[in-house]
């Protein structure tokens, strides 16, 4: 539980809400968090959009943000805000409730990305059905991964079984692809990854 001034600072805070931006009390808090206009939201622009929607609202439910706890790391919120006004109907402070949400959007961002891998295949078998050769489908492919995931470098390596080396697809996107002409089965992470078959972690 927590209330605010309009312009954007504490009046009062809970331990549990101390707690889950990583402070030991309330009072250390309020006393680093004095303007939350730049200090607490991570995206710009995101408390005005708070008071935008209070001043139209009244109050938000479920207004979701990353913030910043007190050692710098990010977490996702969700508030519930109310405005309190004094008896000629000035608004005093905005008061509410936070909870922290990471664990939830971690989840929707794993669920995303595993659709986004299933759409990739599905258009990938799509274009193998219909593809001139080997090397047109590694082209279309490589377009495909472009799309979806817009990676800076990426594409794929072709292992030359009499050398044991990889070298790049003709199609292989990025900086890197004017930087190397081969990788070594079994050095470096690309290296080893297409030596053991498996990813690193």
């Amino acid at each position: 539980i927590f209330q605010t001034t309009l312009d954007g600072q504490y009046l009062t805070a809970n331990p549990t809400l101390a707690s889950i931006l990583g402070y030991s009390s309330p009072q250390e808090l309020m006393a680093a968090l004095a303007d939350l206009n730049h200090q607490f939201y991570v995206e710009p622009g995101r408390r005005a959009e708070f008071v935008r929607l209070m001043q139209e609202q009244g109050a938000v439910s479920t207004f979701e943000s990353e913030v910043y706890r007190k050692n710098g790391n990010t977490i996702w919120i969700s508030e519930n805000v109310r405005t309190v006004r004094d008896d000629l109907g000035q608004v005093r402070f905005y008061e509410g409730t936070l909870e922290d949400i990471t664990a939830h959007k971690q989840a929707e961002a794993i669920i995303q990305r595993q659709l986004q891998e299933l759409t990739l295949l599905h258009a990938v078998a799509v274009h193998a059905a219909v593809a001139a050769n080997e090397d047109d489908l590694l082209t279309q492919t490589t377009q495909l991964i472009g799309q979806t995931f817009y990676p800076d470098n990426f594409g794929f390596l072709l292992l030359d079984e009499a050398d044991g080396l990889l070298r790049p697809h003709g199609s292989y996107h990025g900086n890197e692809a004017s930087n190397f002409e081969f990788v070594r089965l079994g050095e470096g992470v690309t290296g080893w990854v297409a030596a053991e078959g498996k990813s690193m972690r």
